[in-house]
């Protein structure tokens, strides 16, 4: 019997996920969703996640960006079709693309602190996330703003070395002041961060670290960082 390959939608990759999540079987998934066991088949064949903490489960956003990517890079002339234009929708309006990402991905260890937050348990707060990194760190350059006055016990505590830029010089620290403004196009200025739920803040964590990035090559700020740590392991 011929297979029968369906190009899913992107909203059924979260309805996979979901089922998947319930604990129904491919077969299940295909008939809940309409198309063909086969095409299920193909989609957890291709798109479940190989490597890192969630190897061997299927993430509908991973698995998103793995199918444009193998679009992207496919020796053939494109054309922007109701797909893409399903995609380039995501990425402009949920994701927070620039037009200019979205052009360069439809055609194929120091830390920097700074302050997005109020200015109670700033210093918990960088240990708290610190502590729980697996990968080697040495330096610490913060903001020149009273809210990190301690920043020499944050430093002993985690056994860092702690810097500062110079005054009024934006440039020491390009990225991540393009980063804040990244993130200002989710959470405005004067936006009550004590209302935005924990769910959300992770949300715009992961726009943002799996969104291509010039600097980069257009490698996003994971695929960068697992590079890096490749080099020094």
């Amino acid at each position: 019997m011929k297979k029968k390959y369906t190009q899913l939608r992107f909203e059924q990759g979260y309805q996979i996920e979901a089922l998947l999540q319930a604990g129904r079987g491919q077969k299940e998934i295909a008939q809940q969703i309409g198309v063909h066991p086969s095409t299920i088949c193909r989609e957890f064949r291709r798109n479940t996640t190989r490597r890192g903490p969630t190897a061997g489960c299927y993430i509908a956003r991973n698995a998103q960006h793995k199918t444009t990517e193998r679009h992207t890079h496919k020796a053939k002339a494109l054309k922007f079709n109701d797909r893409m234009k399903e995609v380039a929708v995501q990425w402009l309006q949920v994701e927070k693309w620039s037009p200019e990402l979205i052009s360069v991905r439809s055609k194929e260890t120091g830390i920097e602190v700074d302050l997005l937050m109020s200015k109670n348990a700033v210093s918990q707060s960088i240990r708290r996330i610190l502590h729980k990194a697996t990968h080697p760190l040495h330096t610490l350059t913060f903001d020149n703003d009273k809210a990190f006055a301690q920043h020499q016990a944050t430093g002993q505590a985690l056994g860092l070395k702690t810097d500062f830029p110079r005054p009024y010089t934006g440039q020491d620290k390009g990225t991540l002041e393009n980063q804040i403004g990244q993130i200002r196009r989710f959470l405005p200025k004067k936006t009550d961060l004590r209302k935005i739920s924990h769910h959300r803040v992770r949300q715009v964590e992961e726009f943002l670290n799996n969104r291509p990035v010039r600097k980069f090559k257009y490698k996003t700020p994971n695929q960068a960082l697992q590079e890096k740590i490749a080099l020094i392991s």
